[in-house]
């Protein structure tokens, strides 16, 4: 199994947030067996990458061209199941998520989305939206509780 460096934050304001989301990851994990199958490089026509897809309409018509946005990995195409998800600044991806439109793995759905959300959106991408977005939630939420009971961060 490959392992990788986790993030760990220690954060005091939005600057520290953001830094932490990008800084080099401290502490270790081992990758699960699909996370390691996305990123094996050695493997056939490694890509990843997202496009616009013509095949799969947006009923809601929610970017005006009436298409989704598809990801695509390693033997595995996937697209949020609300297009307005894209516009959502705090939202933290979950399996919930994610429509898996093709799964060439020898992995099960659910594995395959754990994995695509670690690699796309978590702490295996180059920046953790998914860390830096809850991190600001707490951030905010701290903020407002100190300025209710009139305390000073």
């Amino acid at each position: 199994m490959q392992a990788y460096k986790q993030k760990t934050f220690d954060v005091n304001s939005p600057t520290d947030i953001h830094e932490s989301c990008k800084a080099e990851n401290k502490s270790t994990r081992e990758l699960t067996a699909t996370e390691s199958y996305f990123l094996d490089e050695s493997g056939d026509n490694y890509e990843h990458g997202s496009c616009w897809s013509e095949d799969h309409q947006d009923p809601t018509n929610y970017w005006q061209q009436n298409m989704c946005h598809v990801y695509y990995n390693r033997n595995a195409t996937f697209k949020l199941k609300e297009e307005k998800w894209h516009g959502y600044s705090s939202l933290v991806i979950k399996p919930e998520h994610l429509d898996v439109l093709s799964n060439n793995t020898p992995f099960s759905d659910a594995k395959v989305k754990r994995a695509l959300i670690e690699i796309w959106f978590g702490s295996l991408a180059p920046f953790d939206g998914n860390e830096y977005k809850r991190l600001m939630r707490n951030y905010k939420s701290r903020n407002k509780r100190a300025k209710l009971k009139g305390v000073e961060l």
